[in-house]
């Protein structure tokens, strides 16, 4: 009973493979994101109805966060990370515009207002031109 091993089978290899890659990284996402929400819950001593009730959510919606088949929202990720003051997923700082090779002015961004009122409804601070 305890020689429980991992066998190689070709057979389910293909079943595998059917698999598209974008189906496999949401299901590896979503058990990551199960698997903290436990963390959190065993460091912190606490059981899953009280997990639910400091986030005025029901024991049951947090049973399926737990399964690791839930797609979790940023909203809802950001909620639980500020209740519990724990990272769920780690964000690390980077440099976004960072680049290995020069951009050329022609491709640079920068803030200017809209030229016409009819071409943005937004405010002209919140306009990003790429020219």
């Amino acid at each position: 009973m305890g020689n429980n091993k991992i066998v190689y089978d070709p057979f389910l290899e293909q079943f595998d493979n059917a698999i598209p890659e974008k189906v496999k990284l949401e299901v590896e996402y979503s058990v990551f994101i199960a698997d903290r929400i436990w963390a959190i819950l065993q460091k912190k001593g606490l059981t899953q109805r009280e997990f639910a009730r400091r986030l005025n959510k029901k024991e049951s919606q947090v049973s399926k966060w737990l399964s690791g088949l839930h797609n979790f929202t940023l909203s809802t990720l950001a909620e639980i990370e500020a209740e519990f003051g724990v990272e769920i997923i780690e964000k690390k700082k980077k440099d976004l515009f960072a680049h290995s090779q020069p951009v050329s002015p022609r491709n640079s961004i920068s803030w200017k207002p809209a030229q016409r009122k009819s071409e943005s409804r937004l405010p002209a601070s919140m306009l990003l031109w790429c020219d």
